[in-house]
């Protein structure tokens, strides 16, 4: 069986059964074309720019233009070359969209559509390696060409989960956006922001693995629950339609904490730089980066079954008033994660419920099972108004009196963030082998307030001191009989 079409450029574009095969770079965007030409006015062909080897970043715009101005629903693929079969996709979905006469989608959203962000790495997957990941730019002070565009944006560049080994598959360039590709795309959407466009959804789609994450990949650490929630609940959703269409499940979750960490990344630059909640980052089906041609199919129906559910799931909490519900996660809510994502030594996942004996002595087990770990409390947020005053009769804003704290427990109940009790309350009572011992002294203030306030020593480091050191529970040697925890890691780099 043909696994990439051999035909003329011209002669692949044309066939019934394109994506019965891999396509070259030509055919893909003549096919481009011919969606456009054939959509009755729905889409035109447009650029987010030129390559670092003058290569066209073609892109498409889909919008039935009745009805007033609509959000912007983002798609790209091809950041890393080797992955063929998002590139079918994203050409798939353009041409799927504008279908007799235009999908029901569109009158509620318009898109935008790029199928292959590094062109230049995408030529070169055909032509010399196939598994060629990275950009095509040289690297002025080394032999090892290109960097990992995926790792070039600024936000968090080149922090952990990238390299400034110009050799690794994860180099991150010398600078955010000194790649003409994924500076292209800051520019690009600069102009779009100009012109007052909203993003609602922006996806970037890799392989392989079967995910649908969301930000962070930069830490573990999970965004506010106002948006968290919002992008599990709509990824959810896009993962049930994949799963219906093949029963193929994808696993939800924030990138960190479903594959690795990854910074200077797509996902966490549109969140958190352009302001798009629902960004996520999908890993289609398979095992390998070119899977035999026959997955092209399935994957791209089903994948375009999950855009479907999580655009018009984007669109209703946003526009509609569709009710979130928040159990699903984010900084502010306390729930352990399921699946935890552990294993012991010899390789058993493990989950939360089973891990409470480890808390003490595991951070990881500490983050990932807050609840089981008993760290849960009320929000440790100060009383605004603190119902505080001066013996002058003003008022006394929790942020004017952090120096009262010792001495006063109306002002460590009226302000525990500023004191720090939360913190002090929740290390001492449950972790009582890491004791600290605390004097605390009473002192006179100035002779204009006459008021007093209390000063803390811990070890002789003051309170911001005894505050940070009551926050660290020392990690420590595994008690006897206790297995050791390791925490599962990808083996290759996919995102």
């Amino acid at each position: 069986n043909e696994f990439v079409c051999e035909d003329t450029a011209a002669a692949c574009a044309a066939r019934n059964n394109f994506y019965d095969t891999y396509q070259r770079l030509d055919a893909l965007y003549l096919r481009l074309d011919q969606i456009a030409a054939s959509s009755g006015g729905l889409a035109t062909i447009g650029s987010m720019g030129t390559s670092y080897e003058g290569r066209d970043q073609k892109l498409i715009y889909i919008e039935d233009t009745s009805g007033g101005k609509k959000p912007v629903v983002f798609y790209m693929c091809g950041i890393h070359s080797r992955e063929w079969l998002p590139i079918h996709f994203c050409t798939y979905m353009a041409e799927t969209l504008v279908a007799n006469g235009g999908h029901p989608l569109l009158q509620k959203v318009k898109f935008i559509i790029i199928p292959v962000v590094n062109p230049d790495g995408y030529e070169y997957t055909h032509t010399n390696d196939n598994l060629w990941r990275k950009s095509r730019k040289p690297n002025s002070f080394s032999s090892c060409v290109g960097t990992d565009l995926n790792r070039n944006y600024d936000i968090k560049h080149c922090e952990e989960g990238a390299s400034t080994n110009p050799c690794s598959q994860t180099y991150c360039g010398v600078s955010p956006f000194d790649n003409i590709e994924v500076k292209n795309q800051e520019t690009f959407f600069n102009n779009l922001q100009a012109q007052g466009e909203e993003i609602l959804v922006s996806v970037d789609v890799h392989a392989k693995g079967m995910m649908w994450m969301s930000p962070y990949g930069y830490t573990r650490d999970l965004p506010p629950a106002v948006d968290y929630n919002r992008m599990t609940f709509c990824g959810q959703k896009g993962a049930d339609g994949v799963r219906s269409v093949n029963g193929l499940d994808f696993e939800v979750g924030s990138i960190a904490n479903v594959i690795y960490v990854v910074s200077g990344g797509s996902k966490d630059w549109m969140y958190e730089v352009e302001g798009v909640v629902y960004s996520w980052g999908l890993e289609v089906r398979g095992d390998v980066f070119q899977p035999e041609a026959s997955n092209i199919v399935p994957s791209n129906l089903e994948l375009f079954k999950g855009m479907e559910d999580a655009v018009a799931c984007a669109y209703a909490v946003e526009y509609e008033g569709l009710e979130v519900p928040d159990s699903s996660g984010g900084n502010d809510n306390c729930d352990d994660r399921v699946p935890s994502g552990l294993q012991f030594s010899d390789g058993t996942a493990v989950e939360c419920t089973e891990l409470g004996s480890y808390c003490a002595d595991y951070e990881i087990v500490r983050e990932r099972c807050p609840a089981t770990c008993g760290l849960c409390s009320e929000p440790c947020v100060d009383k605004d108004p603190s119902g505080l005053t001066y013996t002058s009769g003003n008022p006394a804003p929790c942020n004017e009196i952090e120096r009262y704290c010792s001495s006063y427990e109306s002002v460590r109940e009226a302000c525990p963030a500023t004191c720090g009790t939360c913190v002090a309350d929740i290390v001492l009572g449950k972790f009582q082998d890491e004791t600290l011992v605390m004097s605390i002294e009473r002192i006179e203030s100035d002779s204009e307030s006459g008021a007093l306030y209390g000063a803390i020593a811990v070890a002789g480091v003051g309170f911001v001191g005894a505050v940070a050191a009551l926050a660290l529970v020392v990690r420590k040697m595994p008690k006897r009989g206790q297995q050791t925890m390791k925490v599962q890691t990808a083996q290759m780099y996919d995102l």
